[in-house]
């Protein structure tokens, strides 16, 4: 599989056209954010779960961030994994997913340099990421997508492992933290019903931002949390237990 030159990638903020298609790099995404089963990805047509508010914040995002190491937790169909790649233009770009290996983005991967999947393998998995970090991207990490799995603890601990491992002013995004707010997750039996909401963890990154230096700043719109490393920050510790609570216990929803 070949990629075409950047000059054929569409100038400006990115959208999807009215089939919501997108032609980037020579290479077709296609957003489908029906209920699943969805569209299986094809050699050069990869699919995506997400929509033009999606695109016109990653958009915004490549403008101030150019990594070399790109880091994306939750592959699904590879359209994510393509997107990026082909947005940030990553010196080094790898991705973990719990589920099975996904043949088209495979075959995407292995004809670049850089590129690497992993399968089978859990958000959590405290060594596989170190070894990501450290192997893949030379310590050179400067940008992790977390669209996993959505759980709060899951979730917290992907955070609690790679942002200490972030390069100072990386930025670390959080997609669909607000799932419990839905409808759909307002009634027993509803959505992830009797599950921590994600919303947790927002909440204690922004008592850190505010008790500690070491957050920068904190982005957030209904889908996307992004936050970014304090760019004077280098040491490799989080510190939760820096966060100024006036000894009272955080809220839990």
């Amino acid at each position: 599989m070949t990629k075409s030159t950047e000059d054929d990638a569409p100038k400006g903020r990115l959208t999807f056209d009215a089939e919501g298609r997108l032609k980037l790099g020579g290479f077709e995404i296609v957003s489908d954010i029906s209920p699943p089963p969805r569209r299986p990805s094809k050699s050069g047509s990869f699919t995506i779960v997400k929509t033009n508010n999606f695109l016109a914040h990653y958009t915004d995002l490549a403008a101030r961030c150019k990594p070399f190491g790109l880091l994306e937790l939750g592959i699904h169909q590879g359209g994510s994994y393509v997107l990026f790649d082909q947005l940030f233009h990553p010196q080094a770009i790898s991705s973990i997913d719990i589920s099975a290996p996904v043949a088209p983005l495979v075959e995407y991967a292995e004809a670049q340099a850089h590129r690497r999947l992993y399968f089978k393998s859990s958000q959590s998995d405290e060594a596989l990421l170190k070894h990501i970090v450290y192997s893949d991207f030379q310590h050179r990490l400067d940008l992790v997508v977390d669209d996993a799995s959505h759980d709060y603890e899951l979730t917290k601990r992907s955070f609690e492992i790679l942002f200490p491992l972030l390069r100072p002013g990386g930025y670390y995004v959080i997609e669909d933290w607000s799932w419990s707010h839905a409808p759909g997750s307002q009634k027993a039996g509803g959505y992830r019903w009797g599950e921590q909401a994600l919303t947790n963890l927002i909440f204690e990154i922004v008592v850190l931002l505010g008790s500690t230096s070491a957050i920068d700043e904190i982005r957030l719109n209904r889908n996307i949390a992004e936050i970014r490393k304090s760019p004077q920050l280098t040491n490799s510790s989080l510190p939760w237990k820096l966060m100024r609570l006036r000894d009272r216990k955080m809220p839990h929803i």
